[in-house]
């Protein structure tokens, strides 16, 4: 058996995998270029493959998603048509995303950024904070989406995938006072270009892409991993099977 990881920036999880199971042949793609190159005679992926790649590939009988996502099956619907079978890893990052997100909601209520400038400026301001800071007791919370991630999500803060929030009417909101604060760490197009808008929209908090990642989040991921290397070895049924049509 030959499995192919697309783009990975650690390679400790790699040598972990061949550690494990040394039967199989792991190869290690640095772009999507040479994941077109490499994954002509594999029979598994970890990633998310473009349709080039899915085209190339002429062995491929499943792909592991490195996130609970997978969007990107829109774009590749011979997969969808396919006998190919499709995982993620679902319930790994669930926990995490959850506090980042706590984070930042607490940011806002508790006024840390407005807590930050005064400590730069070494001013005592007990007063003016004490007349901004909120606490969350009372408050409605909204989650839309009640998968692994709402569900933890719901226990700490609403939250939603990038291209789901029109970013043009968030921060008109912000501007005029209608949302007391936001904050995206997914947006519409990634990475966010140095010239775009969002940098400077007050109270918007923004970070790059980041929420899901810790290292016991990647622990979790990659004992999914290495338990469907196991089942695949085996024949036996894949944990975490993504229903191709409906996307998740």
């Amino acid at each position: 058996m030959k499995m192919l990881l697309g783009p990975w920036p650690a390679d400790k999880p790699l040598a972990e995998l061949r550690r494990t199971f040394p039967q199989v042949e792991f190869g290690v793609a640095a772009s999507s270029v040479d994941v077109v190159a490499q994954i002509v005679d594999a029979d598994a992926y970890f990633g998310a493959p473009n349709a080039d790649a899915v085209r190339a590939a002429r062995r491929l009988r499943w792909i592991q998603a490195s996130s609970a996502g997978v969007e990107w099956l829109e774009a590749v619907p011979t997969v969808v048509e396919s006998d190919i079978v499709v995982t993620n890893t679902r319930g790994a990052h669930a926990g995490t995303i959850g506090e980042h997100v706590f984070a930042m909601l607490l940011t806002f209520t508790r006024q840390m950024r407005f807590f930050d400038e005064c400590q730069r400026q070494h001013k005592w301001s007990r007063a003016e904070g004490e007349e901004r800071v909120q606490g969350l007791a009372g408050k409605t919370l909204d989650v839309i989406g009640l998968g692994n991630i709402g569900r933890a999500i719901g226990q700490r803060a609403a939250v939603s995938r990038g291209g789901i929030v029109d970013e043009d009417a968030l921060a008109e909101a912000l501007r005029t006072g209608r949302l007391a604060g936001a904050g995206l760490d997914v947006t519409l197009r990634e990475p966010l270009a140095a010239d775009s808008p969002l940098w400077d929209v007050e109270r918007l908090i923004i970070t790059p892409h980041v929420s899901a990642h810790s290292q016991r989040t990647m622990n979790l991921m990659w004992e999914i991993v290495k338990e469907n290397i196991a089942h695949f070895l085996a024949g036996e049924p894949l944990t975490n099977l993504v229903d191709k049509r409906l996307g998740y």
